[in-house]
């Protein structure tokens, strides 16, 4: 009875364990700023302005994932998957995207498509809406445009290398200065596409309408 007494007074007079601040931690854990990561598995995780600013990402699967409002400006970013991540209001600007698969690049907004295509290389874009959007200057290398729709979109000043455009759709793109290097055009209906202003060097047009 005694022991038992002496015990009780003891745990009420010990001072209270803090709370864990588990808050605190959310911060840390989307603060990835300037990190390199390989092989990081992000896949439908909860990302929502996260800060990847200037990181070095290499084979990050962000497939699935909530990336409204994230930071990647100034990141790099190797061979990572982005198929059905949500993208609204995520900053790519100054962002360097290799072998990246995007998906379809229709639900970017103008200009997120132009930050990410501005110096996107050998990116997968098959089947991308970019209808009348505005991506002058963007510099496309080793990237599959295949089955896209640009028509509309001023692509003035842009450099495609390497770039498959394959059944593209054009009429009505602006391309003043845009230069073509190695590009393959098979299948593309050139009906109304003026690409009087345009350059082509080792380009194939294989199957073209004309």
């Amino acid at each position: 009875m005694i022991l038992s007494l002496m015990l009780s007074l003891a745990l009420a007079m010990a001072p209270p364990v803090a709370p864990v601040a588990q808050a605190a931690s959310v911060p840390a854990r989307r603060d990835f700023h300037g990190l390199s990561l390989i092989g990081a598995d992000f896949s439908n995780a909860n990302l929502r302005s996260a800060n990847f600013a200037g990181a070095r990402l290499t084979g990050a699967d962000f497939s699935g994932a909530d990336l409204r409002g994230v930071s990647f400006a100034r990141a790099t970013l190797i061979g990572c998957d982005l198929r059905g991540a949500k993208l609204d209001g995520a900053d790519f600007t100054g962002a360097r995207l290799t072998g990246c698969d995007i998906g379809n690049a229709s639900r970017l907004s103008t200009a997120q498509a132009a930050a990410v295509l501005r110096s996107c290389v050998g990116c997968d874009l098959r089947g991308s809406d970019l209808h009348g959007r505005d991506l002058r200057g963007i510099t496309l290398e080793g990237t599959d445009l295949r089955d896209s729709d640009l028509r509309g979109a001023d692509l003035s000043r842009a450099t495609f290398t390497g770039v498959d455009l394959a059944r593209v759709e054009l009429q009505g793109a602006k391309l003043a200065g845009t230069r073509f290097v190695g590009c393959d055009f098979r299948g593309v209906d050139l009906h109304g596409v003026d690409l009087s202003q345009a350059s082509m060097t080792g380009t194939s047009f294989r199957g073209v309408d004309l």
